[in-house]
């Protein structure tokens, strides 16, 4: 049998499959699908990369999270198939691009002009674009993977290379690392749909950077099973609980009913409100 088929880039994000340890197989069809479909810059940590069509940039703590992988066999996976000729690898200013070779026999080269790009198949242009955004997000905290350029980012693309973004403040509070690895080899959590879903109602319910990560931090000491979450999911009923918490309607008290104190509770009293446990003195 010969020939290609198109597989949609989101496909291993789609809930219909349980995540399970790849095949060698699934693995060398993740890395096509990783690779960029046409030529443009990311962000790579503190680094702005040029990525070329082919390329993804990805470190090999990423690719063993993606891939339910020791460290070790992704190296030696990667041996195997620089080896063969099938990708090449370079690294520069601490980021490593990975080139997909012969990648047109994969990925349809589209002709030039901005005319010709239009003309693709609708599906095949939301599927990629889905990857290129998905991309700018996951990039903020792969580590490692680039471009074969690689280029310090200037005020222009990122104001302070230091600040961690939302997602590292909230894995750090669930007590895993910025990679988003729960274990050796183990799962990954904080991927790009689970973040989309966590600033969707952080929006629909008017939440703050600090409100989320006060919830989470709260949630997980309250936590029966030790260790982290399989999933930021698990926060978004607490984050609605609370938010519910907060926005309710002040009772109206008749002139003969004291009147409690006028303080504010704090996030800490509201969260534990949310959990049964509001502590005795504090305004309710």
């Amino acid at each position: 049998m010969s020939g290609t088929v198109n597989v949609a880039r989101d496909l291993w994000d789609d809930p219909t499959f349980k995540d399970s340890e790849m095949s060698q197989r699934e693995a060398w069809i993740w890395m096509i699908a990783e690779a960029s479909w046409k030529d443009r810059d990311r962000r790579v940590g503190a680094h702005e990369v040029a990525l070329k069509r082919g390329q993804f940039a990805a470190s090999t703590r990423f690719m063993a999270g993606a891939f339910m992988w020791s460290e070790a066999r992704v190296r030696r996976y990667l041996d195997m198939l620089e080896n063969r000729r099938m990708i090449r690898r370079e690294t520069d200013a601490g980021v490593t691009v990975v080139t997909i070779c012969n990648y047109d026999n994969y990925q349809n080269k589209p002709s030039s002009g901005d005319a010709d790009a239009t003309q693709q198949p609708t599906h095949q242009r939301r599927t990629s674009d889905a990857n290129e955004n998905k991309g700018e997000i996951r990039e903020e905290y792969i580590g490692g993977g680039g471009g074969a350029r690689a280029r310090e980012a200037g005020p222009a693309s990122l104001a302070n290379p230091t600040d961690p973004t939302l997602r590292e403040r909230i894995l750090a509070a669930c007590g895993v690392d910025p990679s988003g690895l729960t274990g050796h080899g183990g799962r990954m959590i904080g991927k790009a749909p689970e973040m989309a879903e966590i600033t969707s109602r952080m929006a629909a319910r008017n939440l703050t950077d600090a409100e989320v990560l006060q919830v989470v931090r709260e949630t997980m000491l309250a936590k029966r099973e030790p260790g982290p979450p399989s999933s930021l999911r698990f926060f978004l009923d607490p984050l609605d609980r609370y938010a519910a918490a907060r926005d309710a309607p002040v009772p109206q008290l008749s002139p003969a009913t004291p009147r409690p104190s006028s303080r504010q509770p704090t996030i800490a009293e509201m969260t534990a409100m949310i959990r049964g446990t509001y502590p005795a003195g504090a305004p309710q």
